[in-house]
């Protein structure tokens, strides 16, 4: 998946400046990389156990497409777990239950602010003067929640 490469890519990025400017106190960064089942709870739960058995002392990942298994596993261990998860269901997870889900970091907004901000970038383009050519609006719905 694009998505994936593009993060992978950015983390790459990030580790080498940082361990380039002498690391976090001193010490360098790492990153692991394992294969993930993005369809399956059962191969979201098994990729993160797999790096949190393996000692991983942060998870960070573009997205889960079922996203309360990998929170599972980071919540239960106490790891860190940064993701881009734009589920709506993420947040409301935290919401509910923020002792649980105390140590997992959403940094991308829910799906649910896309169709509102969406229509703010159009009126603030057409208040800097773009004139569209017509008021209408083609929305596509993917096949996944």
């Amino acid at each position: 998946m694009a998505d994936q490469g593009d993060w992978l890519n950015g983390i790459t990025m990030a580790v080498e400046e940082i361990n380039a400017a002498g690391g976090v106190n001193g010490r360098p960064l790492e990153t692991r990389v394992v294969d993930i089942d993005l369809l399956t709870p059962e191969g979201t739960v098994g990729a993160f156990q797999n790096l949190v058995e393996g000692g991983v002392l942060a998870l960070a990942h573009s997205f889960a497409i079922i996203p309360q298994p990998a929170m599972d596993v980071a919540a239960s261990n106490g790891v860190p777990y940064l993701h881009g998860n734009t589920s709506q269901a993420s947040v409301d997870l935290v919401r509910d239950n923020p002792e649980k889900y105390r140590n997992i970091f959403q940094i991308d907004v829910p799906e649910t602010w896309y169709g509102a901000g969406f229509i703010r970038f159009l009126s603030n383009q057409k208040a800097a003067g773009w004139v569209p050519k017509n008021n209408r609006m083609h929305i596509v719905q993917e096949q996944i929640g």
